[in-house]
Formats: structure tokens, C-alpha cells, sequence
């Protein structure tokens, strides 16, 4: 299976929207095979999605409640990580993740690791240019 980047920074974007916090501040798991397969996520898969969700989970981006003997569909994902905010902090704005999958195209990657270099090299260049230095 190929890995998608689209796809799997539209997960992430999607459980920031979708994962409720309880009243005492701990967030609400929301079950994989539970998604609106429709809105950011209509353009993909399921099969895509669920592959997302499990990278994800191996990257750390998201907690799951547990993962043993069940396949990314039955996945309960209760929260994302500060790892993850940080990636969906990093790639929120459509114009700076247009400009990452360029780079990432014409440099031929497309792990998480890669992705989040150019994300960070991105926006240290425009914070550069911004503060004229």
C-alpha cells in the first residue's frame, strides 16, 4: 500500500475537528469505522483512511485505547498527540501544504519524517523573509 500524505494530514485534520472533550477535559475516543466518510475525507478511500490512521498510530501521532488483534477500522483513537498538533500546526495553512507537496514531489518523498523536515525548513524561510532578515 502507498502511503498518502493528503490523506493522511486530512485524518488528522479531521480527528482536530471531530474528537469531543469531556466536561473535566479529557477527550472523547471516536472510533475509525465511525468517521463522516464524506467532507475532507470524501476524496479518499476507506482503505487509504484506515492505512492513515494506522500510520499515524505508529508514528505517534494518535493515541489509540488499543490496538492489539484489531485492524485500523476497529481502531478507538482518543486523542492526538502534542507530536500531532505540532505536524497539524505545521501543515494547516492550504498554501504552505501546497508548497510542501511540490518540494516533496520534485524530491521524490513522502514519509512523515520527510514531510515534517520541509515543513519546518518552509516556514523558517517565511518567517526569515518576514522579518527581513
Amino acid at each position: 500500500m502507498k502511503l498518502n500524505p493528503e490523506c493522511y494530514r486530512a485524518v488528522l485534520l479531521y480527528l482536530e475537528e471531530n474528537i469531543e472533550v469531556k466536561y473535566n477535559g479529557s477527550p472523547c475516543s471516536i472510533n475509525a469505522k465511525d468517521f463522516d466518510f464524506d467532507g475532507i475525507l470524501k476524496p479518499f478511500s476507506q482503505e487509504d483512511i484506515y492505512y492513515s490512521v494506522k500510520y499515524l498510530t505508529d508514528e505517534k501521532l494518535i493515541s489509540v485505547v488499543t490496538t492489539q488483534n484489531l485492524s485500523p477500522k476497529q481502531y478507538n483513537i482518543s486523542d492526538i498527540t502534542p507530536k500531532g498538533h505540532r505536524f497539524i500546526n505545521d501543515v494547516r495553512s492550504d498554501t504552505i501544504w501546497n508548497k510542501i507537496v511540490k518540494v516533496s514531489k520534485k524530491l521524490g518523498v513522502s514519509s512523515l519524517g520527510s514531510i515534517q523536515e520541509i515543513a519546518i525548513q518552509l516556514i523558517a524561510l517565511i518567517i526569515k523573509e518576514n522579518l527581513n532578515i
